[in-house]
């Protein structure tokens, strides 16, 4: 994974969010600090995922092929609370 775009969104998730990197296959698992992400869009360097609700903070995304193969992104995406300001 060699990026997150964007990398924050809503504590209520339901944004679309792109993973860049490689290594992608058919059936590849998104998991947002645990939580199951729905990929809707999968190509071998580019996955476009659903991202879900999620407490407020910054969390880490991992990628898990159906081979068991994964690669994690620390402190990738930050979920905020709708009061808090974007600059």
């Amino acid at each position: 994974i060699t990026s997150v775009l964007p990398d924050r969104g809503l504590v209520t998730g339901g944004e679309t969010v792109t993973l860049v990197g490689s290594g992608f296959e058919p059936g590849v698992t998104v998991l947002f600090d645990g939580v199951p992400a729905a990929v809707t869009t999968q190509a071998s360097a580019l996955l476009t995922v659903t991202v879900p609700a999620h407490a407020a903070g910054v969390v880490s995304v991992l990628v898990r092929n159906t081979d068991g193969q994964s690669a994690t992104a620390s402190n990738a995406y930050t979920y905020e609370s709708p009061d808090t300001p974007f600059v």
